[in-house]
């Protein structure tokens, strides 16, 4: 099953990308869109990622993770698609709280 969860998660994480490069190009075109996508891109990598470089405490982690949802999901309500944005938000939380009844972090790896 912890499989099944982390692939569905990556592809979350792929669609988050996606969201905050459309709403980047919806608001300033393809330059704005990338630079978006990129700022996203490396504040994951260093914060949130299971190999970050500033690793948080798990429940701040999982704050911020909740957080860069909640923008994209209100960067999808101003483009006109609020369920979307709903849709994506309950799917990260359906995704952390899965990933916690099967006891692993982001990564993965066991709860210590």
């Amino acid at each position: 099953m912890l499989p099944l969860v982390l692939t569905l998660r990556f592809a979350l994480e792929l669609t988050l990308l996606a969201v905050v490069g459309w709403w980047g190009y919806s608001v300033g075109g393809v330059l704005v869109g990338a630079l978006c996508v990129i700022v996203v891109a490396v504040v994951w990598g260093l914060l949130l990622s299971p190999k970050a470089r500033f690793p948080l405490p798990a429940q701040v982690r999982n704050a911020v993770e909740v957080a860069v949802f909640l923008l994209a999901a209100a960067g999808l309500a101003m483009l006109g698609h609020p369920a979307l944005g709903v849709l994506l938000i309950a799917a990260d939380v359906l995704i952390l709280l899965s990933l916690w009844r099967l006891g692993a972090t982001t990564g993965g790896k066991p709860v210590d």
